[in-house]
């Protein structure tokens, strides 16, 4: 790979390159240092002041010091141990941490005369909000009565920390989130900080381990470009679901070129929020849901904080990960910088380099408003090693065929977000993102064998396919909900607006011969030179009708309109296309017990034709001149919730609707196979998602000890086929028949391992269920099955010592074919690799 220092930039910003925006953004992280530094230095001496404490002074006459005693009950009168109290001076002061003690007491002293703001909070219990003014030399002393929270009360309008049903780091979203609505849908939240992932490498088998049926393909090095899918849907680069960070886009273009370029790295990562079909109201019409990846937050009880994660391992493998931030009166700042390089699993032509930073700034300009701004940049190079035949990877699935082919993105995203509270009733967010994207990818495009199975080999003199992509992004939504008792108590309305607006073009042409990642034109004229302009506006309106304590029932509309103008050679004159479109979609959720409820919801879903699915790649494949958008439904129901502090489950199905679905028919001729790419037939998807988790040494002991045992399964068997036309009863290309994940993880003080087992049953890459062609870039993709050991160990509080080991039995396997880039061929998946990295916490 060429060094760093000697690759041209090529970016569509003028005078202001990718690798310039991340170092512009780690500069900033860098420059918050001495602030935090110098503000740590100025703050008491003591971190456990109180809010507001001040230091003694002699001066006469300052006021006397206040206190707050707070004693906590539940609603029958017994006392409330480990409930969190939170105390805050107003409007934007200090912020103390207690939990109460046995007694349900706890008490916060030494306060100076001020307006405070207490919360209260415990798992299965509505929080509770209070204003205190306290004047000098006040001790005031307050009985607090926690009511029961019918595991997702609407009633209640969370904070963007809020989970419910939490075990051993899976938990379910409430059913409202700031101005979102998740009454009625089916969703998963993954909190990474509480799993044993492996998450320094990228390891989706282990991250989305347990919502059932995640599909994951693993087509580059680390994990670097998540793809993923579920219910037996598309995994290419995530394409199929709404891919969002801290709730804003991140897919290359949403309309014409969905594809996720950009991942946050899963070290900065917080949580991921996982909602299945019927987001597709609030976020859009796409068939697989929301993938929202939430950054790590800055804490607010402290001026400076510092992470820092170094990871060394096989293949050359280096990772470090760096992260500050803290809160300095009305302002909250973070940030991160992480770097990722090695030599890939393949012996030859597989290294990677990648560099991300990350910064934020919130401001809480009042008690009621927040302002903050975000921007994150990406310089990504990838060699890729090429696809291999069946044969190849057989005798030795770390061989390389063609040396020269590369992958390079460069991305920038900067974000600006508002949230203002009206009332208690009633919020209003705004969010805006932008996102500057560039992403060249180079190889070698012949087809690895003639017509009769015969290898050819790779010509060094032959000049490289060359694709140059650039994207001009901007997302702007307005939401608002209302919190109201029409038709039923503590119901709720959300409300928003969303404006895109998107340029996209695209160039093809040859680069020069050779290994060297040039990103250069061989040829002054190209072969495509396509630009295709986006504009959106949609409108959505959900509103959850709390009837009884039980019963919430969550209809919902969306409208969509849709202006796309495609342009450039190979078209003639422009092709234009104008989409109307109304959606419609109900949830309901009956709270069987206080802890487990029933769900289910129909939503009608919407997938138009891309820009890629009008003109290919593959230079084989003939497109239909006349394709259509796909549109249909997804409906899901499901019985989930906890049993006690041990067990907690999730149990239902799905049923998908596609009409129209696009595809590929291959046919086999006398000089080698050819592709028609049109809207095959109808399908459906259906199927079976099961999660259960349980602390078995909690169950066989009836309390929590010291040593914890967390045994999990998740499965989901599913069907998808084509129900008409030419390929009637033809199982859907990337349809698993069966995904399921089981894992057992063992904690005791500082340690905790997993160990877990994946299986993914076999599928086929086109319509015609073809068994395998000779050049490798169609056929069956046999059964996958893995294990995967992680195991973590803290010491002297600040300190974490990771070990991970990837493909542990070291079977052999692959997750695709690909016939274009980064084909053509079969992609193998990595071997058994291992790393070890320590972390520090300041």
């Amino acid at each position: 790979m060429t060094p760093r220092s000697a690759r041209t930039p090529v970016f569509p910003l003028p005078a202001l390159g990718a690798r310039a925006v991340t170092r512009i953004c780690w500069t900033f992280v860098m420059l918050l240092v001495p602030v935090a530094v110098f503000a740590q230095t100025a703050a008491p001496a003591s971190s456990a002041a109180a809010p507001g404490a001040q230091r003694p002074r002699a001066t006469a006459g300052a006021p006397e010091p206040s206190s707050i005693q707070v004693r906590v009950k539940d609603q029958v009168g017994a006392t409330m141990p480990a409930a969190t109290v939170t105390l805050r001076l107003l409007p934007a002061g200090a912020v103390l941490t207690k939990d109460t003690d046995d007694s349900g007491t706890t008490e916060f002293s030494g306060l100076r005369p001020g307006s405070y703001q207490l919360v209260v909070v415990k798992t299965g219990f509505i929080e509770i909000i209070r204003d205190i003014r306290l004047d000098a030399k006040e001790n005031e002393e307050l009985d607090l009565a926690m009511q029961v929270q019918f595991a997702e009360s609407v009633t209640v309008v969370g904070t963007s920390d809020d989970v419910v049903n939490v075990l051993n780091g899976r938990a379910t979203l409430p059913d409202i989130q700031g101005t979102v609505l998740f009454a009625g849908k089916k969703s998963d939240v993954l909190l990474l900080d509480q799993m044993d992932a492996n998450v320094t490498t990228g390891n989706q088998r282990q991250v989305f381990a347990k919502i059932p049926g995640t599909q994951i393909w693993e087509h580059d090095s680390s994990g670097l470009q998540i793809g993923i899918s579920s219910r037996g849907l598309d995994p290419n680069r995530s394409w199929e679901t709404n891919q969002r960070m801290n709730g804003y886009d991140i897919m290359a273009e949403v309309f014409a070129y969905p594809d996720t370029y950009f991942s946050p790295p899963l070290d900065a990562v917080q949580r991921i929020e996982m909602v299945r079909g019927s987001a597709s109201l609030q976020y859009g019409a796409q068939f697989g849901g929301l993938v929202n990846y939430e950054i790590k937050r800055a804490p607010l009880d402290r001026r400076f904080t510092f992470e820092t994660t170094q990871t060394g391992g096989s293949n050359a493998w280096f990772s470090s990960h760096n992260q500050l931030g803290g809160t300095i009166g009305k302002v909250t700042y973070n940030g991160y910088y992480h770097h990722r390089q090695g030599d890939g699993y393949r012996r030859a032509n597989n290294e990677f380099d990648n560099n991300t930073a990350f910064g934020q700034v919130e401001i809480a300009a009042s008690e009621r408003l927040k302002i903050g701004f975000e921007i994150t940049g990406l310089d990504t190079l990838i060699h890729m090693g090429g696809g291999l035949t069946d044969a190849q990877f057989n005798e030795d699935p770390r061989q390389s065929n063609f040396p020269g082919n590369y992958f390079r993105v460069h991305w920038v995203v900067p974000n600006v977000k508002l949230d203002y509270t009206i009332n208690p009733d009633t919020r209003l967010s705004f969010n805006s993102a932008f996102t500057y994207g560039h992403r060249s990818v180079m190889w070698s495009s012949a087809q690895l064998t003639t017509p009769a199975g015969v290898l050819v080999p790779w010509n060094p003199t032959a000049p490289r396919s060359f694709w140059d992509d650039h994207f001009k992004n901007s997302s702007n939504e307005l939401r608002v909900m209302r919190l109201h008792n029409w038709l039923g108590n503590g119901s709720a309305l959300v409300a928003g607006f969303r404006y895109y607006h998107s340029n996209m073009s695209r160039l093809h042409g040859w680069a020069p011969p050779g290994a060297e990642p040039t990103f250069e034109w061989y040829y002054p004229d190209v072969d495509r030179n396509l630009h295709n302009k986006t504009v959106n506006s949609a409108f959505f309106v959900e509103n959850a009708f709390h009837f009884t304590e039980r019963l919430t029932v969550t209809p919902g509309f969306r409208f969509e309109h849709v202006e796309s103008t495609a342009s450039g050679r190979p078209i003639v004159g422009a092709r234009e296309q104008i989409r109307t479109l109304p959606m419609f979609g109900v949830g309901a959720t009956f709270f069987a017990t206080p802890a487990t409820t029933i769900y289910g919801n129909i939503t009608e879903a919407y997938r138009p034709t891309l820009l890629n699915d009008n003109w290919q790649a593959d230079s084989r494949v003939v497109v239909d001149p006349d394709l259509k958008d796909m549109t249909g439904y997804v409906a899901e129901y499901g019985y989930r919730g906890t049993l006690g502090r041990s067990v907690s489950f999730d149990v239902g199905g799905f049923y998908i609707k596609y009409t129209d679905r696009l595809g590929r028919l291959t046919t086999q001729t006398p000089t080698g196979p050819t592709f028609f790419y049109t809207n095959i037939s109808n399908s459906r998807n259906v199927g079976a998602e099961l999660y259960v988790e349980a602390d078995v040494f909690a169950l066989a002991t009836g309390a929590t000890g010291r040593s914890q045992l967390f045994v999990f399964g998740s499965m989901a068997p599913i069907s998808a086929r084509y129900v008409d036309g030419p390929v009637a009863g033809n199982r859907v290309e990337f349809g698993s028949n069966f995904i399921g994940r089981w894992g057992a993880t063992y904690k005791r003080g500082p340690f905790s391992g997993t160990l877990q087992y994946s299986h993914t049953g076999d599928q086929f890459t086109d319509a015609n269920n073809t068994v395998l062609l000779p050049d490798a870039s169609q056929g069956y993709i046999p059964v996958q099955e893995v294990m995967d050991l992680t195991m973590n160990y803290g010491f002297h509080q600040n300190y974490n010592l990771t070990v991970g080991i990837n493909n542990l039995l070291d079977n052999r396997y692959f997750t695709r074919r690909a016939s274009a880039y980064p084909g053509p061929g079969l992609i193998g998946a990595d071997g058994r690799t291992m790393n070890v990295g320590i972390t520090l916490k300041y």
